[in-house]
């Protein structure tokens, strides 16, 4: 009988035996991974090739924070225990879980058994990974011993291991594939003139009135700086004249504040850009006569004013090309993946598969 694409299979016991048997052999070698012992057996099987419980474990550990933190404001379940299996809407935390985490492991298995088919990579299982995890380890164990420099940790955790390893095989991939080398001038000209708007525009100058409100001992306090700064907004917002609202302040002896013109700029950015994060982040959205929250940073409250905009062009062709050339290699190899993923055959071995809860 044909398979429909993406189907999930349940297995019964006496079809899987065989397997169950033999990766929990290999998987029993594996069971100092985290301090945990190895689970054993097959979760599921990726066009026909088995998936080890133990691989499926770590891919649903990588997501089980990031769906807890999601759906636990959702959800009215009080007791921890209990939350995951509790449905919110259509499904249950846990079967969330197990989906976002079965869509990345799929993704990376197609990747796997591409590399496979293309020579970068010999044995995909899982049991292989983590012997060649200890045996890194154990190298770079070694190394230190003898006054050698390594780069990275002393010992590798089965996870950053993993993303490793995925990752440089991604990039082999992707470069074997579809080098960048590939894309002709007539490729990258054509990208540039599509794109020209929305990617190779260069920042506008913002030219800006900053209204600061800094708080210190002996000075206005946090608060109400916070304040006074939020009332000056309020007032330009009705329309109040900028001048006028200056004067205002300057009769109240309470208040301590300062103005400042300053211009946003690619240079700006460039050198001040990890100093100025929120300054940037309220000042480069602004349109001409538009007034920006209130916010904190460097020890002050501040509104900006957004008093002109002046067009900076594009980005030169022969400036962007080479990143044009690596987007293209990107987007071809991605694409390509999509629809790997897309079309592979998945197939649940329920006894394993739902055991796993990432605990």
């Amino acid at each position: 009988m044909a398979r429909a694409k993406n189907r999930y299979r349940v297995y019964g016991f006496a079809l899987v035996a065989a397997v169950l048997l033999i990766a929990a052999a290999f998987l029993t070698m594996a069971a100092f991974a985290n301090g945990k012992p190895a689970l054993g057996g097959v979760a599921l099987q990726v066009n026909g090739e088995p998936v080890e419980t133990e691989e499926w474990r770590q891919a649903v550990l990588r997501h089980r924070a990031a769906v807890y933190a999601e759906l636990q404001p959702l959800s009215s379940q009080t007791d921890p225990t209990k939350f995951w299996r509790t449905k919110i809407g259509e499904e249950t935390p846990l079967e969330r879980l197990h989906r976002v985490a079965l869509e990345e492991l799929v993704r990376i298995k197609v990747q796997q058994q591409l590399a496979k088919r293309e020579g970068l990579l010999a044995d995909s299982t899982y049991a292989v990974f983590l012997k060649d995890l200890e045996k890194e380890n154990q190298r770079r164990e070694k190394a230190v011993e003898k006054g050698e420099v390594i780069f990275g940790p002393l010992r590798y955790d089965e996870v950053s291991y993993y993303d490793m390893k995925q990752g440089e095989l991604t990039a082999s991939l992707q470069e074997k594939l579809y080098p960048a080398s590939d894309a002709s001038d007539e490729r990258i000209a054509a990208y540039y003139e599509e794109n020209k708007e929305s990617r190779f525009k260069r920042t506008p100058e913002v030219a800006l009135r900053q209204l600061i409100f800094p708080f210190a001992e002996g000075g206005m306090t946090r608060e109400a700086a916070a304040e006074w700064a939020e009332r000056v907004r309020e007032a330009l917002k009705a329309g109040e004249d900028w001048e006028a609202v200056r004067q205002k302040l300057v009769s109240r002896d309470e208040v301590t504040f300062d103005t400042e013109t300053m211009v946003l700029n690619e240079r700006f950015m460039r050198e001040e850009g990890m100093r100025w994060q929120k300054l940037i982040g309220a000042g480069l959205p602004l349109k001409t006569g538009e007034i920006s929250e209130a916010f904190e940073e460097n020890g002050a409250y501040r509104v900006l004013i957004c008093t002109g905009i002046e067009p900076q062009g594009y980005y030169p062709l022969a400036e962007v090309k080479d990143g044009i050339r690596s987007e293209w290699s990107r987007n071809q190899y991605e694409r390509l993946v999509d629809r790997l993923t897309n079309e592979a055959e998945i197939e649940i071995v329920r006894k394993t598969f739902d055991r796993v809860d990432g605990t």
